[in-house]
Formats: C-alpha cells, structure tokens, sequence
C-alpha cells in the first residue's frame, strides 16, 4: 500500500471528458463515488482491467 498526501483538487469528481457511463451516471456527468469498504468504491467506479483506481478512508468532522 502507497501512503501519499493528495491535494482537494485531487480528491474531487473527475472532469467531464473522463466520466464515463455507470449505474448512478450517464456518460460526461462527474460523480464522486464512496462505499463503507474499498471493495465496493471500487465495485461503484467498474474499473477496465488495466485501469488503476485511488481508494482513500475518510473521516468526517461531525456524526452523520
């Protein structure tokens, strides 16, 4: 596992050109996809077999 520090802009919707079809978007509409695992974020993104995917764990600043 790669520990790295990535920046907001990072860590945002692709842009438009890059999203593609799925089963919560049509092709060009940018989501931000998350699960309570990474099996299912990246389950949630279906990723080509020569694609590579960035899972991150996140921590919210109140209950939610």
């Amino acid at each position: 596992m790669n520990n790295q520090d990535f920046q907001h802009i990072d860590l945002t919707s692709p842009p438009s050109e890059y999203a593609k079809d799925s089963r919560m978007s049509p092709a060009g509409i940018s989501f931000f996809h998350s699960g309570m695992d990474h099996e299912t974020s990246i389950h949630e993104v279906r990723p080509g077999l020569a694609e590579n995917v960035v899972v991150a764990e996140f921590e919210t600043t109140q209950n939610l």
